[in-house]
């Protein structure tokens, strides 16, 4: 049987990261990561709720030094409840792995 639209993607959502809205997760980030260099790996971002496709998402990205970190590639689009990041970087210092 195929995949329906509207069927739910089935994940284990414990090997996720969890943001801080219950309704979502992301893939993992490495520990450290040279600024401007993309990741080894597309970064999603998954929900629980059900969006419709082509809900845009933005991401915003800090920590304890850096309030607001300059992203490039930070827009993606929701499709089956996962908004995947096509060559995602942090522009500026992340502050992470010092």
């Amino acid at each position: 049987a195929g995949k329906n639209k509207g069927d739910a993607v089935q994940l284990d959502y414990s090997k996720l990261c969890p943001t801080y809205s219950e309704h979502f997760f992301t893939s993992n980030l490495p520990y450290h990561w040279r600024w401007n260099k993309a990741l080894s790996h597309r970064f999603k971002v998954y929900t629980t709720l059900d969006l419709p496709d082509m809900t845009k998402v933005t991401l915003l990205a800090f920590n304890d030094e850096i309030p607001n970190a300059n992203l490039r590639n930070y827009v993606a689009y929701i499709s089956n409840r996962v908004a995947v990041f096509e060559d995602l970087r942090f522009v500026t210092r992340s502050g992470r792995g010092k």
